[in-house]
């Protein structure tokens, strides 16, 4: 018997066939939403859903736009008017996901298609509440974390 193996007498599988596949499926996620660039919208791959301008269609569909453009505004506007929100604010705020949840579950699983009107507001609907969510989860890490009288802050012993 040979004191070496020769890699052809390894039969040593690195990679199984169900990672290959993952592998190859996740490398597709991104390859067809590569190729069709400004002719699909890349959340949904669904052309009916996006805005056009001639032949180039936006990368996002109209409630991701929505989503989007809503979030800026309202953060900008959070920090020009400079507003903090209480926690009853935010959670009755972040209640204005249920609309877009609903959209959603009724075009998943019921098969009820939504028009752009629909698509929309539920997007900025949904904005709004991610904007005010992450500004009062954000001002409160930041008091905790970099406030000068964090003390005050922390839960005081009985």
């Amino acid at each position: 018997m040979p004191d070496y193996l020769h890699l052809s007498e390894l039969h040593i599988n690195i990679i199984d066939k169900e990672t290959l596949n993952d592998m190859k499926k996740f490398i597709d996620f991104f390859h067809i939403r590569y190729i069709n660039f400004g002719k699909i919208p890349l959340c949904n791959l669904n052309e009916q859903h996006g805005f056009k301008i001639g032949n180039f269609c936006f990368p996002l569909c109209v409630r991701c736009s929505a989503i989007f453009f809503s979030v800026i505004i309202i953060f900008v506007l959070i920090k020009f008017f400079d507003k903090q929100f209480n926690i009853k604010q935010v959670l009755f705020i972040s209640m204005l996901h249920v609309p877009c949840i609903v959209d959603g579950i009724l075009q998943s699983f019921f098969g009820i298609e939504s028009n752009v009107f629909r698509r929309s507001t539920t997007g900025i609907l949904c904005g709004i509440s991610f904007a005010v969510t992450i500004s009062y989860c954000a001002e409160k890490i930041y008091r905790i974390f970099f406030s000068e009288n964090r003390n005050s802050l922390m839960i005081k012993k009985r």
